[in-house]
This record gives structure tokens, sequence and C-alpha cells, in this order.
């Protein structure tokens, strides 16, 4: 479901832009990872510059089948914006609606969080981990979480 909420997405993030320019950042996401329950969701940084920085807030976990390695981040290359919900009892995806560069040292990160059925028995905490190019390491970043 979340695959198939994000092609749709940036299927709609393409097509509203017109013009393709490069003020639009199209992130990659890290599949496999969970917020460690030693973890206060405010100690986490907007900006995981390294691996060791990324284990020490994220766990792994590997589940059966074709992908079910978490992902590998080359932070060489990428650095990881972590985008992260408060725990609910409601199915949550959590949907990029745009990554834009609004100013000369600014990204602008629009997302919003898709409710479906409520869980009696459990809860989650929507979360996911963007995979953004290095080139913008520097850059502010302005999350803007909507509902």
């Amino acid at each position: 479901m979340r695959k198939i909420l994000f092609a749709i997405a940036m299927i709609l993030l393409v097509s509203c832009t017109g013009n393709k320019t490069n003020d639009v950042i199209v992130p990659d996401f890290a599949q496999g990872y969970f917020l460690r329950n030693d973890v206060s969701v405010d100690a986490v940084p907007g900006k995981i510059t390294s691996q060791e920085q990324l284990l020490q807030f994220f766990g792994m976990a590997t589940v059966m089948g074709e992908n079910g390695k978490p992902t590998t981040i080359d932070f060489d290359k990428d650095f990881v914006v972590p985008v992260i919900y408060p725990v609910t009892d409601q199915e949550t995806s959590v949907v990029v609606n745009s990554i834009k560069k609004t100013g000369a040292n600014e990204l602008t990160l629009n997302v919003s969080a898709i409710r479906g059925e409520e869980h009696h028995s459990y809860t989650i905490r929507p979360m996911e981990l963007l995979i953004i190019d290095n080139q913008y390491r520097d850059f502010d970043i302005d999350l803007q979480l909507g509902e």
C-alpha cells in the first residue's frame, strides 16, 4: 500500500510541476528501519549524515522476501531526513507531497499522513527515512508535517 501511495504522490508531483526545474528533489526511501524503543523522538536530529549516527536512533529489521534486507545507505553520496509521526492506533502511510529548494540554502519538505483503519490491539509509529543527495547536505531543512 505504501508503494502505491508513493507512486501516486510522485505522479501528482511530476504532473503538477509542469516544466522540469532543478528546484524539485525526488528522494529515495530507506526500508527496514524502525525507531529504537530507547530513543525519544525529540532526540532524533533533522538530518542524519553517517551510518553511526543512523544506528544511534534507528534499528534495522530484516524480513522475509526478495526485498527483505534493510536499504543500504551510502553516506558518501547521500544523507537521511527522518520523518516521524506520533504513535497512533490507525493504519497510517507517510506521503511526501514535495521536496523543493525554496531558498539559496533551504529545502522545504511537505509531508502528509494518510490514515486508515483503526487497530484495537496495537499501536504504530508512522515514519519514513528519506534519502537525499549530498548536494543538499548543508541546506537547512524545513519539514512541514500535515495530516
